[in-house]
């Protein structure tokens, strides 16, 4: 019973990493989708016919970007069942730099210049590297999916002028007044009645995250293997009982007992999280960084939990467990 419960233990601990790395997988995966929407602040192209034209819009919002020093962001993520995702950010720089790509890692090249961003050619894409026009290569955890950034004018080829947009400001100033160009220029155009009501959106429009993570998992296999370590110090009572009688402390009897056992299983999961990690290409600072938080984080939770059960269970032990074998 001994081994099938150690067994058991150290069965449950290497699965803890495995999850974890799956869950900084996906986590990575869904911070690639939703980067823009923690940067920039909302808003809406109407869909009017006035306003419907590609040469109207991308003028109009690149005099607003340029005179905030603000950048207009668009995001679409494509999936099919038979192709991978591919998540593309659309971007048109009005000052100095976005901050948009603070929230990425280059694997090769350089990122769109403010200048690039405005005249619809070049790009950053790990569906484009190799190719002409393509300047750079953003890292992807194992090449999931496709991650593509692109002036926004390119988003006209597939996309209507109207729908969903984010400004990145300065400020709230600085954002109040690129929809004020933004709403005065669709006036000038002949969208008549237009508010700057109708180019904010509603709450309910504004995507959420509603990814569950993995790591409630995680935790659950660490409560498993708090109580496969219960049971296997239940069942060392006798050499528990003698660890006692020699004046050996109660951390160092869970040690013997269960804490090695933990202590090995832990970093044999860690050595095969860094080796996934090592051979997989794509694992930028960003990825890495998280995976090291969460698995920190489950591994203390863990240990904690086993040693105060552990130590619970040392101190419950007689003498008279020698005797027995086991705690009755």
């Amino acid at each position: 019973m001994r081994l099938i419960l150690s067994f058991l233990f150290v069965g449950v601990l290497l699965a803890v990493p495995a999850v974890l790395l799956a869950d900084a997988v996906f986590e990575r995966e869904a911070q690639s989708e939703t980067a823009a929407n923690r940067l920039g602040s909302p808003f809406v192209w109407p869909e009017r016919p006035q306003a419907a034209d590609p040469e109207v819009a991308l003028r109009i919002l690149t005099e607003a970007a340029t005179a905030t020093g603000s950048t207009v962001l668009r995001t679409t993520v494509n999936t099919s069942p038979s192709e991978r995702k591919r998540i593309t950010h659309y971007v048109l720089v009005g000052g100095d730099r976005t901050a948009l790509f603070d929230e990425f890692t280059l694997a090769e090249g350089r990122w769109l210049s403010p200048a690039e961003s405005r005249d619809g050619l070049a790009t950053v894409s790990s569906e484009r590297a190799g190719e002409p026009g393509n300047v750079g290569v953003p890292a992807v955890f194992g090449g999931r999916y496709e991650l593509t950034f692109a002036p926004l004018s390119r988003a006209f080829e597939s996309l209507p002028s109207s729908g969903r947009y984010l400004v990145e400001s300065p400020g709230r100033a600085a954002a109040g007044r690129f929809l004020g160009i933004v709403h005065q220029r669709l006036l000038e155009a002949g969208v008549a009645g237009l508010t700057i009501a109708d180019l904010t959106p509603d709450r309910g429009e504004v995507p959420a995250d509603s990814r569950v993570s993995l790591a409630i998992l995680a935790y659950l296999l660490a409560g498993i293997a708090t109580l496969d370590i219960a049971l296997i110090l239940v069942r060392e009572g006798k050499r528990i009982g003698v660890l006692r009688l020699v004046g050996h402390p109660a951390t160092r009897i869970w040690y013997e007992v269960a804490g090695r056992l933990q202590v090995g299983s832990v970093l044999a999961g860690l050595a095969g999280c860094v080796a996934a990690v090592l051979v997989v290409p794509g694992a930028d600072a960003l990825f890495l960084r998280g995976l090291a938080v969460t698995f920190l984080e489950v591994t203390a939770a863990g240990f904690a939990a086993t040693l105060g059960i552990g130590l619970v269970v040392v101190n419950r032990v007689q003498i008279s467990d020698l005797v027995k074998g086991s705690l009755q």
